[in-house]
């Protein structure tokens, strides 16, 4: 399905009180209503997922690692493979998993809120597995099994946008869920940071997955509910996007990859990052936990500022790329900051630097990957595709990171790298044609 630039709408009507109905849809198969309560459950579900992440990624692992390996370069070392084994699970199951959800046929809340459910459950079950693991190789297992009820519902979540969210509303929620995935991201770093334990903070994490994805599966409509099943041999089959056949999909995808890939080196670093480069506290894992905190609030504040504002403007313009590419190049003078000032002001001013960067282009590029997937029928599968892009810098980025610290013990080449890849992020969505 082609997609032209969106002329200027009217804003389509929103139901009041509950998610019974579903939305009402153009010629095209957009939806062109939604209830208030999706303003509400589908962002709360994302920051469940989002505070998995924040908590997982930015504390628990380094933190289990820390405690196994005590010298700085090889804890770094192992972090970074025990992220990336987990970043190659989850590059598999988004797609795969993507894919199931667009061929489940279910009465039963719909093919969506099920996987959103089921995965939650499971996903929890996992996370607490992943606590108590007590090497790194049983713990970048437990990871990477944890990865696949994580995708699913993830895989599932991202579907919503295009397929419940009428398309004058985009940019306004995507500034929203911009927001909130950051707020999701705090709410994690700083549940994994006052647990009395490691394996408590796993538990925390896994309770908030559930408390936010249930509320979502259970309390909102799935338009996709009571689709007729599909019978054996008469599946639609819609082959995979290529460059040539969906060039806009790719060079979204190749956007946010890169500028991603240059945040991704520093981020699952930051605790070694505060412990041993900038030296906050007594130089212990303990007080790096502490200053990430507001380090981390910092960053989010900014995010939930500029990502609902990039949102607004997004759709008060009816414009999208150039929100995209200009919060990309923020990405350089966030990575130059701390580079020339190492101390905890110059890591705060970056942190700042880095939330309006991220806040502006996650929020507004959700909204541009809604545009360019191919296919309403294989939405799942193909924002699966996309999520790789959040998924593939996770595998690279941190063994990169952790062989640069290991080797040389600089981390400020991980800044200045940052700084480099935000620039051809920029240019890459500047080729999508189909959306201004």
């Amino acid at each position: 399905m082609s997609h032209q630039p969106a002329e200027p709408q009217e804003r389509a009507p929103i139901h009041a009180a509950v998610d019974t109905a579903e939305p009402l849809a153009l010629d095209d198969g957009e939806p062109t209503s939604m209830s208030r309560w999706l303003w509400v459950a589908y962002p709360l579900a994302l920051l469940g997922v989002t505070g998995v992440w924040g908590a997982v990624l930015q504390v628990l692992l380094s933190t289990q690692i820390a405690t196994i390996v005590s010298e700085i370069g090889s804890a770094a070392g192992t972090l970074g493979w025990v992220v990336s084994i987990g970043a190659v699970s989850s590059v598999l199951a988004q797609p795969i998993l993507g894919r199931l959800s667009d061929r489940t046929r279910t009465k039963i809340l719909g093919p969506r809120n099920v996987w959103v459910l089921g995965g939650a459950a499971a996903g929890a079950v996992a996370l607490v597995a992943t606590g108590l693991m007590t090497t790194p190789i049983s713990i970048a297992i437990a990871w990477a099994v944890a990865m696949w009820p994580l995708s699913g519902v993830q895989a599932a979540l991202t579907a919503v946008m295009p397929e419940r969210i009428p398309l004058n509303r985009r940019g306004s929620m995507s500034g929203i869920v911009g927001t909130i995935q950051i707020v999701g991201g705090f709410i994690g770093v700083t549940l994994a940071g006052v647990a009395d334990t490691t394996q408590l903070g796993y538990v925390f994490a896994g309770v908030l997955l559930i408390t936010t994805s249930f509320v979502f599966a259970l309390t909102t409509k799935d338009p996709l509910r009571g689709r007729p099943r599909l019978v054996a041999g008469e599946a639609p089959r819609v082959p995979l996007p290529t460059f040539t056949t969906a060039p806009d999909f790719w060079w979204t995808f190749t956007s946010r990859f890169l500028v991603l890939f240059g945040f991704f080196l520093t981020t699952t670093m930051q605790l070694y990052i505060i412990r041993d480069w900038i030296g906050a506290g007594a130089g212990t894992i303990e007080a790096a936990q502490d200053a990430l905190i507001p380090i981390v609030g910092v960053n989010s504040l900014a995010t939930m500022l500029c990502a609902v504002l990039a949102g607004v403007l997004a759709d008060r313009f009816g414009r999208l790329k150039p929100f995209v590419a200009t919060s990309a190049l923020l990405g350089v003078p966030a990575g130059l900051v701390v580079v020339f000032n190492p101390t905890m002001t110059g890591l705060f001013i970056t942190s700042v630097l880095s939330g309006v960067a991220l806040g502006a282009y996650m929020a507004v590029d959700q909204a541009l990957i809604s545009r360019v997937i191919p296919s309403k029928e294989t939405a799942a599968r193909d924002l699966g595709l996309i999520n790789i892009a959040n998924a593939g810098p996770q595998i690279i980025a941190p063994v990169i990171a952790g062989a640069v610290v290991a080797a040389t013990g600089n981390y400020a080449l991980l800044y200045i790298a940052l700084g480099i890849f935000a620039i051809p992020g920029a240019l890459a969505v500047l080729k999508v044609r189909s959306v201004r």
